[in-house]
């Protein structure tokens, strides 16, 4: 049986590319999916704030 895992990481951490990268590989299980947290700002300013990760880990991964 598998379960899932949300992280969230700060949007300063990921914008650089081999901090994405080294938090990826150094997840247990597999990324399902990214999914960034947008937020508007006054005068219709988009910002990037966190992203949060979901990854599936396994049962057998989980136990040791």
């Amino acid at each position: 049986m598998s379960s899932y895992r949300v992280h969230k990481l700060a949007w300063a951490e990921a914008k650089e590319p081999r901090n994405l990268e080294r938090f990826l590989n150094s997840l247990d299980g597999e990324v399902i999916g990214i999914m960034p947290h947008v937020t508007i700002r006054p005068f219709w300013v988009h910002a990037f704030d966190y992203l949060l990760i979901t990854e599936k880990v396994d049962a057998s991964a989980r136990a040791a």
